[in-house]
């Protein structure tokens, strides 16, 4: 798992009560493949959101400039 995966996973599960970062991505690449349920709809969700807000707080970090 790269920084930015441990990151975000932190926030999934923080902010998205998420206990098993596997568990949300199979979730999440299921609505990449067609299933429209609504747990896996949350999950594409909630790991997309996840990730943007790792990328921006690594950029914060590293003293990049994010863009809105």
């Amino acid at each position: 798992m790269t920084s930015r995966q441990r990151l975000a996973f932190i926030i999934l599960q923080l902010n998205y009560g998420y206990t098993s970062w596997r568990e949300a991505l199979r979730l999440a690449r299921a609505a990449s493949l067609g299933n429209a349920s609504d747990e896996c709809r949350a999950a594409a969700d909630a790991v997309r959101a996840s990730l943007e807000a790792a990328d921006a707080a690594m950029a914060k970090i590293q003293g990049e400039v994010v863009a809105a």
